[in-house]
């Protein structure tokens, strides 16, 4: 006789406090790869709970985007050095670049295609105060 699961639920407020958490870790310097996981699971989450609200680079937030203007605002493939941090001196490959640079070794942990951080659409106060709307069944 099969088992009956219960629905797991997510209290939204304790949802954001882990994603922020997660934020974080992405903007340390643990490997591309660990970053890549962490962004999928994030993406997935948010977007389940219907809280998704996009994503930034974080060298494009912290440095990219400045440089990028004084730069004249050069188009692809330029700007992705603005994007996700330059080539050269700033990494190594280890694998080529068709593999996204997933196994680089960033000099900043800024740098890189999973050195994102999250944003969480705005939830209204009367849906944070409904425990059927503040919970997300996973």
């Amino acid at each position: 006789m099969p088992v009956e699961r219960k629905r797991a639920c997510i209290n939204i407020a304790e949802l954001k406090i882990e994603v922020n958490n997660l934020n974080d870790l992405l903007a340390t310097a643990i490997p591309q790869e660990a970053k890549r996981r962490i962004s999928s699971t994030i993406g997935a989450l948010l977007m389940k709970a219907g809280l998704y609200n996009g994503f930034q680079y974080l060298y494009w937030a912290e440095t990219g985007c400045k440089a990028w203007r004084d730069a004249g605002e050069p188009n692809f493939p330029e700007k992705e050095a603005y994007v996700i941090g330059p080539e050269g001196a700033a990494h190594k490959h280890t694998l080529d670049k068709a593999m996204n640079w997933l196994h680089s070794e960033w000099v900043h942990p800024t740098q890189g295609e999973y050195a994102r951080c999250y944003y969480i659409s705005p939830v209204s106060a009367t849906e944070d105060n409904c425990p059927r709307r503040s919970k997300i069944k996973m």
